[in-house]
């Protein structure tokens, strides 16, 4: 589903792109956009390691797992890249830092066969089916990294001063 609504509104925004709201290119030269990749990549490689919660044993093609996990990583960064230049394409550099949600507001400008306008909010539904999925894995982590078990001491303090603050 998300792919379907991604494939849509990139297809209908790609015509409205204006490469001049790419100009100037390397205005500051190339140190600002090197240093802006390795902050990307520092950003997109943490919540790598959220995945580490998933035991290699409970991985049922465990052989193939690097594999496809590269590939997932390769594939998130090039629709990153093309939401990147739909957003800077339609809207321009200056723009799209003003805005606080720019990605939605390029929404705004599809329109299916030219009569069916307005569905920016249905398209929006792959970043609730993202936080959903996100959420999802932290609770996950949370689940199985916080065990309850009676030797814990800091937990049963914590639980003692619950309940004295309740009786209070």
């Amino acid at each position: 589903i998300n792919l379907i609504l991604f494939l849509i509104s990139v297809m209908d925004l790609l015509p409205e792109i204006k490469i001049d709201n790419f100009k100037p290119f390397l205005e500051y030269g190339i140190n600002r956009p090197l240093l802006g990749s390795i902050y990307i990549v520092t950003i997109n490689i943490l919540p790598i390691f959220a995945l580490l919660i998933i035991p290699k044993k409970q991985i049922l093609e465990n052989k193939h797992y690097k594999k496809y996990f590269f590939f997932n990583y390769i594939l998130i960064i090039i629709v990153m890249l093309i939401t990147l230049v739909d957003v800077i394409g339609n809207l321009g550099i200056e723009l799209t830092s003003n805005y606080q949600y720019p990605e939605y507001i390029v929404l705004k400008r599809i329109s299916i066969f030219n009569f069916l306008d307005r569905i920016e909010n249905v398209l929006v539904i792959q970043w609730i089916f993202g936080i959903f999925i996100t959420i999802s894995m932290v609770v996950y982590y949370l689940s199985n990294s916080i065990k309850y078990n009676h030797q814990n001491e800091i937990i049963d303090h914590l639980l003692k001063e619950e309940t004295s603050i309740m009786i209070d």
